[in-house]
């Protein structure tokens, strides 16, 4: 069932894991404003005027959520002017953050022009679609609710514009002394990471380098055959599961390829359930974790929603089951295949 892979030249080469938690780089913040105009129909009970609308909305990327501010004018007779206020989800966004399709949800309220009561409360949602500088939206709004018997108002239409940076905070690239403790830290002890630390010269951080893999060179040799093992799989996983916006080595496979080395067997498959975009990835170490015949690493990726932004799917996969002590288990999906089911539990 389970298709082969070549083996490393070390294949029983495993390090000794000091910590499993990945981590996990801050979001960007920014600030965006979008400059559209808008097409559309204004329902006000049982007429549908046209109306065109000028819009100006703005997006701020927070670490938690990422909020919208709009406001709109209608020019129709008479006109309406409105505020929106919500959350944008990111449905596929880039790396860069400057592209993809999003959806948009929120309050609005708006003065209609007609009514002396100042201003009446709804709704507003919208679907857009954001290819660098140009904003492509479908919107809707539910703009006064009546149970009385009055005529409900809406409006329905296209937005197309602009969108200007006003704000843009990237991640700061690492360092060198930040890369060492990325790429170590799953090996490092706290106290050797705390002497990293206190580091401040290039001379100190290759001494303090040394002194690490020494400790480590466990078969005697001059080369110091774990370092260049380790330093080897470092570059691969850099390379192989890395994004713009993370190391390879800040990811679940990342860190299992350089606590185990390269799986002996995987699989990959799609969730059985109807609808679901979820795909899974089963590794295999054989003879190579202590106390387990066979090490089994279970990933799954998928899209997943958020306020702010963020999702599962820039071709990272997280580890939802292993059945080696130590590693993140959340036990095993029922969308999995039967087959592949039944394997994992023969090594419970």
């Amino acid at each position: 069932m389970l298709s082969a892979t070549k083996t490393d030249t070390t294949h029983p080469t495993m390090f000794s894991a000091t910590n499993t938690d990945v981590f996990k780089p801050p979001h960007q913040r920014t600030v965006d404003v979008a400059i559209t105009g808008g097409a559309g129909f204004y329902s006000q009970g049982t007429i549908t005027p046209f109306q065109a609308t000028a819009n100006a909305d703005f997006y701020a990327q927070t670490s938690d959520l990422d909020l919208t501010a709009g406001f709109h004018v209608g020019f129709s007779d008479p006109s309406t002017e409105s505020l929106s206020l919500g959350l944008r989800f990111a449905i596929k966004q880039s790396e860069d953050g400057i592209s993809g399709f999003f959806a948009d949800a929120g309050l609005l309220f708006i003065d209609n022009g007609r009514d002396t009561q100042g201003f009446e409360t709804g709704f507003r949602a919208a679907l857009a679609a954001r290819n660098g500088p140009i904003e492509l939206r479908f919107a809707t709004e539910l703009r006064k609710i009546t149970f009385d018997g009055q005529p409900f108002e809406a409006w329905g239409g296209i937005e197309l514009g602009f969108v200007i940076n006003l704000l843009r905070e990237d991640i700061a690239p690492p360092t060198p002394k930040d890369s060492l403790k990325a790429e170590l830290r799953y090996i490092a002890t706290t106290a050797e990471l705390e002497e990293l630390e206190q580091t401040s010269s290039s001379a100190e951080i290759d001494r303090w380098l040394d002194k690490f893999w020494q400790v480590r060179n466990v078969t005697g040799s001059v080369k110091n055959d774990a370092r260049i093992e380790y330093m080897n799989r470092v570059q691969f996983v850099n390379e192989k599961y890395g994004t713009p916006r993370m190391m390879g080595v800040n990811t679940d496979q990342g860190r299992v390829y350089l606590l185990y080395g390269k799986p002996d067997r995987i699989e990959r498959t799609n969730s059985t359930f109807y609808g679901s975009d979820q795909k899974y990835e089963l590794w295999v170490d054989q003879d190579r974790v202590k106390g387990n015949s066979s090490g089994l690493f279970l990933f799954v990726w998928s899209q997943i929603i958020t306020a702010r932004g963020t999702y599962e799917g820039h071709g990272e996969f997280r580890e939802i089951y292993s059945n080696v002590a130590g590693e993140p288990s959340e036990g095993i999906p029922t969308d999995l295949p039967l087959s592949m089911q039944e394997y994992i539990e023969g090594f419970r």
